[in-house]
């Protein structure tokens, strides 16, 4: 039997930023004050018995870049870190405005992730291993990883220091 998980990937939003100069990779340190907002997509899987693969994204503009996008990565990368075969159904209904600056791919592919580690205990990855595909999907996926409602992030966003949240009046 299939089974199958969903949870709510959030947005955020950027309360301050400052870029340095870059490394020698060609990436910039940032140093970033990361909030999430009420706004969110909802990611789904199906942990198939068959080897199939499929992500399907539905509402606001989805659209295909043409390139690997963020919630395929993620489950490439996871699965090549376990070791595990891609047997999976991914699907993401949209509500983050695309290209927009507020983490839309990077919280889908953290929450992928986190559904990934949850969905069956005996096929997750190390905490440490869970970092580094975090890092290599993207520069906010930590930050979205960490759980936290509001993070100074800074290096390349590998290093998330959670802050108190107030609410808004």
């Amino acid at each position: 039997m299939d089974t199958a998980c969903s949870r709510p990937a959030y947005a955020k939003i950027n309360l301050h930023l400052a870029v340095g100069l870059p490394y020698p990779d060609g990436y910039h340190p940032i140093q970033s004050l990361f909030a999430l907002v009420g706004l969110s997509d909802t990611i789904s899987l199906v942990w198939k018995k068959s080897r199939t693969f499929a992500v399907q994204v539905h509402g606001l503009e989805a659209v295909c870049s043409g390139s690997e996008d963020t919630l395929t990565k993620a489950a490439r990368l996871w699965h090549e870190a376990g070791g595990y075969p891609l047997q999976l159904d991914i699907r993401c209904d949209k509500q983050i405005p695309v290209k927009a600056g507020l983490g839309g791919g990077s919280s889908d592919a953290a929450a992928l992730l986190t559904l990934l580690q949850a969905i069956d205990p005996g096929r997750s990855v190390s905490e440490q291993l869970l970092k580094e595909v975090a890092l290599q999907v993207g520069s906010d996926v930590p930050f979205f990883l960490s759980g936290s409602r509001a993070a100074l992030v800074t290096g390349k966003g590998e290093n998330v220091a959670p802050v108190e949240s107030r609410s808004m009046p």
